[in-house]
């Protein structure tokens, strides 16, 4: 990022703390510069319902979405939903993201609770996420980076699981946060979280998130941001 700045670049907007104190590390003090955090805005890509899951009656369906891999855990999560049947369970796992076929295919995954997904439009993609019961959404490691499904979930009003790291941390009662190992301790969490009947709680604070996140205050606060560059000195909200 010291690139930008010798370009004369001095004021750069994160959309995370996670992103704000990565960059810090980076950039050079003795140049001076401003960094500003905004929020990612909770944005609906389509108000059309269309159903994309047949689902089948007594399942629980939990879907991962993004491209999957290692930074995000699949084959845990995977594992993880393979031992809960085995236990007893019902459920589905749902995994949509670019080249998921291909994906399971490459790791020889090819069990009956797996259904995926990896051709769907925005519109379609939000309707399926609305149409799981739950999310799980993990990091291997915090990179500063942001997620756009989850933002897409909590619009969707799916209760979600996320690794309580990086921006995810953000997110605050809205998500639930999971701390443990992905080796060791995901299918007991996954298990906590299925015995839970009433998620009231988290469904009351995940729509006071999307309100108080809309893109209208993003821009809003986009606009009015203050840009003051001093030297030796970071400036940041």
């Amino acid at each position: 990022l010291r690139f930008f700045q010798w370009m004369g670049i001095n004021h750069f907007v994160v959309n995370s703390l996670a992103a704000k104190q990565l960059l810090e590390k980076d950039l050079d003090y003795s140049r001076g510069f401003s960094i500003q955090t905004l929020f990612l805005p909770v944005i609906s890509t389509s108000s059309a319902k269309e159903t994309v899951l047949q689902k089948e009656n007594g399942y629980t369906y939990i879907g991962s979405f993004g491209i999957p891999g290692p930074g995000k855990c699949t084959e845990q999560i995977i594992r993880s939903i393979k031992e809960l049947n085995k236990k007893g369970e019902k459920i589905k796992l749902v995994i949509a993201g670019w080249r998921a076929k291909t994906y399971l295919k490459t790791l020889g995954y090819s069990d009956d609770f797996l259904i995926s997904y990896d051709s769907l439009d925005e519109s379609q993609l939000q309707s399926l996420m609305s149409q799981v019961d739950l999310a799980i959404q993990l990091r291997a490691m915090n990179g500063g980076e942001s997620s756009g499904c989850v933002p897409m979930l909590l619009y969707a009003g799916t209760p979600t699981i996320v690794s309580n790291l990086g921006s995810f941390s953000e997110y605050g009662r809205a998500v639930i946060k999971f701390n443990g190992n992905p080796n060791f301790e995901l299918v007991e969490f996954i298990s906590s979280i299925l015995k839970l009947h009433n998620l009231d709680d988290i469904k009351q604070e995940m729509q006071s998130y999307v309100t108080s996140h809309q893109p209208q205050q993003f821009a809003s606060e986009l606009y009015f941001m203050p840009f003051d560059v001093k030297s030796n000195q970071v400036k940041s909200n």
